[in-house]
């Protein structure tokens, strides 16, 4: 038999025992490490799935959005039912949904809910968004094109006042003493052209960058201190050249609704009386007086001779007949009283001399002339303006929004 010494048996022990200890260790930190990377994994997934959920609850946002200002005369339909005083819809997408609702009356609030799949598969991590809006300003300046603006007249003028302050009007009116420079003019993304000519624009002047804005020797953009200096020319940074604006079209207030009657309003006989609420008609002509708040929805053509709106009245006018005009309006109260919106069937209209209100007709061409002034606000396809022609803007308009489109007025998760 073959003894081994003392001394190498111990030092093999020694070798053996160390191996051991090594190979606990190094298991012992493998072990560690795999429950840190397993541990890392399921903060990451959660961290997934938690953002995943918002971007549902945020898609459920979007699209209640949406159907507010594509819907907004009836939101029933598309998916969206009344269930609790609220109009609900759920969607899927992927492995995870959202469930939206809206409120039933404006100004509408949407709250969603966004779901999707737990790391463990159980169950769903969900977080909840709530927004609040108000309809979309109609009116952000004194006028705004799609096309083209052509203000080259012998002296146009383009002004503002606000029918709400004593400081800038008179009894609500405009007041020549009392005109200042708000009166922005905007070119929509897809404009073209904007040749001022010889007129003068109190406030700013916005376009696109590939649009170049054209003065003649006598125009004039800037400042209410600029243009009461008798300065041609555009005001150093009066003129903004990188502006990105698109102008919504209009839909239907309504499908059904009574034909006003005549009567007799003041001594005075009509041959059509707004009372208040809602009226629907195949044409507007002859007389018409408004007595109460009322929205009129003229599905052919306009050829209005005389307008009356009384000074504790105020009209919603919808036309989607092709051609629309004024001859005489009587507006007794302020521009925000009187407004009109044309839809896209709508090409082409003619407010007279004495219009006092807020127009929205982005597919018509307007036109003004000679010594003729509007009070209000514009919004159309193309403006022209030659002669004298002056326009006011009453900036109480920027608060009026259409029937269409929401802004979001608040963003909240709860």
């Amino acid at each position: 038999m073959h003894l081994i010494p003392e001394s190498a048996a111990k030092r093999q022990g020694s070798i053996l025992l160390g191996c051991m200890f090594l190979t606990l260790i190094t298991a012992g930190a493998l072990t560690c490490y795999l429950g840190l990377v397993m541990n890392q994994n399921q903060l990451t997934y959660r961290s997934q799935t938690w953002h995943c959920s918002l971007v549902l609850a945020e898609s459920g946002i979007e699209e209640g959005l949406q159907h507010c200002s594509a819907n907004s005369s009836s939101l029933a339909g598309q998916g969206w039912g009344l269930s609790s005083g609220r109009y609900a819809k759920t969607s899927w997408v992927g492995s995870g949904y959202f469930t939206a609702s809206i409120s039933s009356t404006a100004p509408y609030d949407v709250i969603s809910t966004g779901y999707f799949p737990a790391p463990s598969g159980a169950a769903y991590v969900s977080r909840t968004v709530k927004v609040t809006t108000a309809p979309s300003p109609s009116f952000t300046g004194a006028m705004a094109s799609k096309g083209t603006i052509d203000l080259n007249g012998n002296k146009t003028e383009v002004n503002s006042y606000d029918s709400r302050s004593s400081a800038t009007s008179t009894s609500g009116k405009y007041d020549p003493a009392k005109k200042s420079d708000k009166a922005d003019i905007i070119l929509a993304s897809g404009g073209t052209l904007f040749d001022l000519g010889n007129g003068d624009i109190w406030g700013h002047a916005y376009t696109g960058p590939t649009v170049t804005l054209t003065t003649g020797p006598n125009g004039g953009v800037g400042s209410a201190a600029y243009m009461q200096a008798g300065t041609h020319g555009v005001q150093a940074g009066w003129w903004i050249n990188n502006a990105n604006v698109s102008i919504p079209d209009v839909s239907a207030p309504f499908t059904a609704a009574t034909p006003p009657a005549p009567g007799v309003v003041g001594g005075v006989a009509y041959d059509y009386v707004l009372a208040g609420g809602d009226y629907m008609m195949a044409t507007l002509d002859k007389t018409c007086v408004v007595t109460g708040d009322a929205v009129l929805y003229v599905t052919g053509n306009i050829s209005s001779s005389m307008l009356t709106i009384q000074s504790n009245a105020s009209v919603r006018i919808y036309c989607a007949g092709a051609s629309a005009s004024f001859n005489t309006v009587n507006n007794y109260n302020t521009a925000v009283s009187l407004l009109y919106f044309g839809l896209p069937t709508n090409t082409s209209v003619d407010f007279g001399g004495s219009w006092v209100g807020g127009m929205y007709a982005p597919e018509a061409d307007f036109n003004i002339t000679g010594n003729n002034e509007i009070s209000g606000a514009l919004v159309a396809k193309t403006i022209r303006m030659r002669g004298n022609s002056q326009f006011h803007y009453d900036q109480a308009l920027s608060f009026i929004g259409s029937s269409g489109a929401v802004v979001v007025t608040s963003w909240n998760e709860l």
